[in-house]
This record gives C-alpha cells, structure tokens and sequence, in this order.
C-alpha cells in the first residue's frame, strides 16, 4: 500500500500537478500499473539497475557531505565549484540507463 501511495504522489506530481481528485486518479493508475507490471515479470529486470545506485550513491553522497563539512567547514563561500565531467544529451553515455539489461 505505501508503494502504491508513493507513486501516486509522483505521477500526480509528475502528470496532473497537485489537487485531490487527481492524487486518487494518480494513485489507482500507479498500483495498478505496479501490480500489472509485478506479475508480468517486468519488475525484477530493474533489480540489477536498483542494485548499481544502491552500492555507488551513498559514498558519492558521503564525499560530497564531507567535502562541505569537513574541507568547506558548512559555508558557502569556502565550496570550490571546479570543472569536470558533465552528462549532456550529446555525451554517449546520457542513454545508457535507458537501454534494456
């Protein structure tokens, strides 16, 4: 039930903005897009993608936090905002997540 709530806050958010008629609309289209999608078997071929973000986010999140802490001691002005590798629409990889595993 908590997922199917979830994802009716996204698509509402998503799709129809927010309002309450919609929320519930949003929400049915949700659960029952998940339920249909579970027993077709199309979820678990999104276990390995979940299973990638899981082991490499928290650490980059991790350095970041401690970079903003630790080295710009929680101020602004200390951040340095440095050039570096960026994913746009023409870079090779920016698809990549959305190719089938």
């Amino acid at each position: 039930m908590t997922n199917a709530y979830s994802g009716g806050i996204a698509v509402s958010n998503l799709f129809f903005g927010v309002g309450e008629k919609k929320f519930k609309i949003a929400t049915a289209i949700a659960g029952s897009l998940g339920t249909l999608f579970a027993a077709i078997g199309l979820m678990s071929k999104f276990q390995a993608f979940l299973s990638i973000l899981t082991a490499f986010i928290p650490p980059i999140a991790g350095v970041i936090i401690a970079s903003y802490w630790i080295i710009g001691k929680g101020k602004k002005d200390q951040v340095i905002i440095t050039e570096g590798f960026a994913l746009t629409e023409s870079s090779p990889l920016y698809w990549v997540p959305l190719l089938p595993m």
